[in-house]
């Protein structure tokens, strides 16, 4: 899957990335989501997102339901 997502490293630092990852199911964002991700401080474009901190998506239809 391919999102674009809007990093923040520092409260100075922040960059809009066009980012291509495997998304389980299970844990599929909804735009507007924050997601928890580990990025390269030297090159930023370089980042993984910690798939197993997304909520399930499960939990998230039941918490605005």
């Amino acid at each position: 899957m391919t999102i674009w997502l809007q990093t923040m490293v520092d409260p100075v630092h922040t960059e809009v990335l066009k980012h291509t990852c495997f998304t389980p199911r299970s844990r599929m964002p909804i735009a507007g989501d924050d997601l928890p991700i580990t990025v390269d401080r030297l090159e930023h474009s370089k980042l993984q997102i910690m798939w197993d901190e997304v909520p399930l998506v499960d939990d998230q239809v039941r918490r605005e339901g």
